[in-house]
């Protein structure tokens, strides 16, 4: 389920990635990044810059990629022995292997 967050007095985002029941976020405009601590995606929305969601969990998410119509995000998955190109809805949702 994903929900707002992210540390710093903020609460815990939470989120799925790759499968499982998952609650959209209100993303509409706004940018992605990884948090250095949880390796995981999030993005914040412009109107709710104080808001983060968590958009994957359990991966090991670099370089992330936002869409020009921003509803995609592209990133590199690493697991322990190879990556891969991965995508999903800036919403959250399940993770597809580009």
């Amino acid at each position: 389920m994903l929900a707002p967050g992210g540390g710093g007095g903020e609460g815990g985002g939470t989120g799925t990635g790759g499968g499982g029941d998952v609650t959209t976020n209100p993303f509409t405009k706004g940018f992605a990044f990884v948090r250095r601590d949880d390796k995981q995606l999030y993005v914040t929305d412009t109107k709710r810059l104080r808001h983060r969601y968590r958009v994957t969990e359990g991966l090991n998410v670099h370089a992330p990629s936002l869409s020009n119509d921003g509803k995609r995000i592209v990133f590199v998955h690493a697991g322990d022995t190879d990556s891969e190109l991965d995508v999903v809805s800036a919403k959250g949702g399940a993770v597809s292997t580009c």
